[in-house]
């Protein structure tokens, strides 16, 4: 399985070979995917093979954000 390399902000350098923390990204096309540098950007969930099995959209982080700070 290949894995997927999305731009850099500036947030992590490089990843060779895996995916990069980045501010933006399409949480359903990285399931699967290859993952070896820290936390994801929104969180999500990563197997004991380094493969991504769970990933929080940006919208779904805001809206917990949202709901954390304004019960």
């Amino acid at each position: 399985m290949n894995s997927i390399r999305m731009m850099n902000t500036g947030s992590q350098k490089n990843a060779p070979g895996g995916v990069e923390m980045v501010e933006k990204y399409d949480h359903k096309q990285i399931i699967g995917q290859e993952y070896e540098r820290g936390m994801l950007t929104y969180g999500g969930a990563v197997d004991f093979q380094g493969r991504i099995v769970y990933a929080v959209s940006e919208e779904e982080h805001n809206l917990l954000m949202k709901r954390i700070k304004n019960p």
